[in-house]
């Protein structure tokens, strides 16, 4: 025997609003909160059409928790509620997003922190400097240390600095 859903989706607005919002959000946008809500908004439709979540959730390739907070921020206050949901959410950056930055930062012989930086300038994701350095490394690329000398009025100091490049190993 089914079990029955505990949480109904509330149907706060026409499923024909709900498609308009959906084709607004045609996938020409690259942000990362318009292809999120998106998601959201054809996981509503699906629940509106009598999907169960079990369903909804594995035809859209998410946790089944994941569908249910994003139709509890629905019920509670429509397509606001999954917007503000977003904002809590951090941004993440696609495979290819970060190949352009591993390439970048071999290019430009960056250092860690510097990569970090130009992850926040262009992309607008803060990203601590040791999630750069794992992201770097599984991408195949090594850090390359560099020594050089600085005068200073009390004699000579040796800096070391760390640049990225790709690996050696093939």
């Amino acid at each position: 025997m089914a079990r029955t859903e505990t949480i109904q989706i509330r149907k706060a607005v026409p499923i024909e609003f709900l498609e308009q919002e959906i084709d607004g959000l045609d996938g020409t946008s690259r942000a990362w909160n318009d292809i999120l809500l998106k998601k959201q908004l054809e996981l509503v439709r699906y629940r509106y059409l009598g999907m169960t979540m079990i369903t909804a959730t594995k035809l859209l390739r998410v946790n089944l928790q994941t569908g249910y907070n994003w139709q509890s921020a629905w019920n509670e206050s429509g397509i606001e509620g999954l917007r503000a949901l977003n904002a809590k959410s951090s941004p993440r950056m696609d495979a290819e997003e970060m190949r352009s930055v591993a390439d970048a930062a071999c290019e430009n012989g960056m250092s860690t922190e510097d990569v970090a930086d130009y992850i926040r300038e262009n992309y607008g994701i803060d990203m601590s400097v040791s999630q750069v350095k794992r992201k770097l490394f599984r991408m195949g690329l090594m850090l390359e240390s560099v020594e050089y000398l600085v005068k200073t009025p009390d004699g000579q100091a040796v800096r070391r600095i760390e640049k990225w490049k790709p690996s050696d190993r093939g």
